[in-house]
């Protein structure tokens, strides 16, 4: 993983690995200097109580409209499949309908419950840890994610977030800062994509470009 600070104070992503240990070093010292400098970034645009909607938003920009080249095959429509919609309609007991028809309204609940409420990425603190824990659960799925994220600060990574994993966060932020924390979601989320295409570039290789796209994207809405 490779990250760059633009001229603009927004970081930039890169799956690209070093290819001799001397790289790999000067890119630790290039990540650390980010670091270090983060502090004296004023915030950017994000607001600590933004709502649910704004998060979902957000992310639905990245899954876009009707896609017909789904990891794993089918179609999707907000990033959301045909099985899981009839699932989520038969929970609910509501008529199911074609995924090509779905309308925001259509897949909000499932966002909500399934990878905001049910979670409980809804407890974490701050509309830039929720959005970017968020988005990283709809595309990776939630237990992956939160592990991760306990790893991250230093809890027992179960894949549940409890009253032990708020507490590990709220103190990685009061340590290093909400942006440290964030530049370092989103440095995970880089190292989880390169070792997808690393174990399996057959499989995973063709959603590089749009893996790292969304990295960038996220990096500049939340960690500008």
């Amino acid at each position: 993983m490779k990250c760059l600070l633009s001229q603009k104070n927004k970081w930039h992503f890169s799956l690209r690995k070093p290819n001799t240990p001397a790289n790999g070093v000067r890119w630790l010292i290039s990540g650390l200097l980010i670091l270090l400098t983060l502090s004296v970034y004023p915030k950017g645009k994000v607001e600590s109580n933004m709502n649910f909607d704004q998060i979902l938003n957000t992310t639905l920009k990245l899954e876009g409209g009707l896609n017909k080249n789904e990891i794993g095959g089918g179609v999707s429509n907000y990033g959301v499949k045909q099985d899981t919609y009839n699932a989520y309609a038969k929970e609910k007991g509501i008529a199911s309908k074609d995924v090509r028809n779905l309308k925001y309204g259509d897949v909000r609940g499932i966002y909500e419950d399934k990878y905001y409420k049910q979670p409980k990425i809804d407890q974490l603190p701050s509309g830039k840890i929720q959005g970017l824990v968020f988005d990283w659960g709809v595309n990776a799925g939630t237990v992956t994610v939160i592990k991760k994220l306990q790893e991250i600060v230093g809890t027992k990574p179960d894949g549940q977030i409890g009253k032990k994993t708020i507490k590990a966060v709220n103190d990685y932020i009061s340590k290093n800062g909400e942006d440290s924390l964030a530049f370092s979601i989103l440095s995970s989320r880089s190292n989880h994509y390169n070792e997808l295409i690393r174990q399996d570039p057959h499989k995973y290789g063709s959603y590089e470009k749009n893996w790292m796209n969304r990295i960038n994207y996220l990096a500049q809405k939340y960690g500008q």
